[in-house]
C-alpha cells in the first residue's frame, strides 16, 4: 500500500486515539521521488488486494498497470479438527497479530468496552512494546497472551469461534486466510484483504476501518451458535482453497508474467 495513504490514517488514528499516537518519519525527498520513479517505469504493479490497489490510484498510478494477485494459505496446517466446540466454556474472539495501534487495536479495545459482553472472551495473541502493554485495559473478557510460536497458532485459532483484524492499513493479513482454514469467520475492515476473501462468501463482516460502532455492532451479531458458523465456513471451504491457495497464487504469477512476455 501508498504510503501516502498511510499518513493520512496514521493521522487520523492519531487524531481519535492519542495515547496510541504513533510518529510519522519525514521521507526524505530523494526516497520519495525515488517511489515515484520506480511506479512510473514499471509496467506492471502487483498488489495483494483491492486496498492497496486504491492507495496506489489514489497516489497518481494507472490504475490499468495494477494487478491484485491475493496471497494463499496452507490449507493442510490450519484445518479445523473434528468434532464440535467444547462446551461449557464463553464465546471466544481471536485477534492475532502484533499490539500496535496501525494493527487498529485501539479500536478493538474500545469496541470490546462498549459491548462489554457477559458470556465472551476477547484473546490477542501478538507481540506488545512496553507503552502498548501499560495501555491495555483491565477488562472482562480480555485476555492478552503474548507473542505465540509460530507452531502453536493452528492450536490457538482452534480454541476461537470468530477472528478479528481491525486494522487500518495492510496489504494483505494472511491472518485471515490462516483463520478462515481453521474455520472461523472473521471479522475485518476493508484496509485487509478481507474484500478479496469475503466477496460472495458468507465467512465474515467487512467493517469500516477506525469505526468503534461497526466493530462494536459486528463482534455482537457474531456472537452466536458456532456451530452454524462452522458449517457455512466448511460448505465454502473448497471455493476458498481454490482460489486462495500458493498454488493458486504462483498460477496468476505465471499468467502475469506469460502475459508481459
Amino acid at each position: 500500500s501508498h504510503l501516502g495513504a498511510y499518513a493520512r490514517v496514521i493521522q487520523d488514528l492519531n487524531r481519535q486515539f492519542p495515547a496510541w499516537a504513533v510518529r510519522l518519519e519525514d521521507r526524505a525527498a530523494e526516497v520519495v521521488g525515488a517511489d515515484a520513479r520506480e511506479h512510473a517505469l514499471a509496467h506492471r504493479v502487483v498488489v495483494g488486494g483491492a486496498f492497496a490497489r486504491d492507495t496506489l490510484v489514489e497516489a497518481g498510478i494507472a490504475a490499468a498497470k495494477i494487478r491484485i494477485n491475493p496471497y494463499g494459505v496452507d490449507w493442510a496446517t490450519f484445518a479445523p479438527a473434528a468434532g464440535l466446540r467444547a462446551e461449557r466454556r464463553p464465546f471466544r474472539f481471536l485477534y492475532v497479530g502484533s499490539v500496535q495501534a496501525r494493527k487498529g487495536v485501539p479500536v478493538l479495545l474500545e469496541a470490546w468496552r462498549r459491548l462489554a459482553p457477559a458470556s465472551a472472551e476477547l484473546w490477542i495473541a501478538g507481540s506488545a512494546g512496553p507503552r502498548e502493554r501499560e495501555l491495555l485495559p483491565a477488562l472482562p473478557g480480555l485476555k492478552f497472551l503474548g507473542q505465540v510460536p509460530r507452531a502453536e497458532i493452528p492450536a490457538l485459532y482452534a480454541q476461537a469461534d470468530v477472528f478479528v483484524l481491525p486494522s487500518l492499513f495492510e496489504g494483505f493479513g494472511l491472518v485471515l486466510l490462516e483463520a478462515v482454514a481453521a474455520g472461523l469467520p472473521i471479522i475485518a475492515t476493508r484496509h485487509t484483504g478481507a474484500v478479496e476473501l469475503l466477496r460472495n462468501s458468507p465467512v465474515g463482516e467487512l467493517v469500516g476501518a477506525g469505526s468503534v460502532d461497526e466493530l462494536a455492532a459486528a463482534l455482537q451479531h457474531w456472537q452466536g451458535e458456532p456451530g452454524v458458523h462452522r458449517e457455512k465456513i466448511l460448505a465454502a471451504r473448497p471455493r476458498l482453497e481454490a482460489e486462495f491457495s500458493w498454488e493458486a497464487y504462483g498460477n496468476r504469477w505465471r499468467q502475469l508474467l506469460e502475459e508481459k512476455a
